[in-house]
């Protein structure tokens, strides 16, 4: 469990083509990920999950630094 922002730059590296642009992945509040390695790589087998949030619970907005 962490926040956001670190969630965002592990999948970014890990996942993603490591540009720094953790922002794109934009992990909302309550989400689950879990990656997985293989050999010198990972693998996302849930990115983002939020099944099993009630749907009262999703917000729809956006954090101030999605303004740009």
């Amino acid at each position: 469990m962490t926040h956001g922002g670190v969630i965002g730059v592990v999948l970014d590296q890990w996942l993603g083509s490591a540009t720094g642009d953790w922002v794109s992945w934009d992990p909302h509040n309550c989400a689950i990920s879990v990656l997985d390695q293989v050999g010198d790589r990972w693998e996302g087998v849930l990115v983002n999950d939020i099944s099993h949030l009630p749907a009262d619970a999703l917000a729809d907005e956006k954090p101030t630094y999605h303004e740009g």
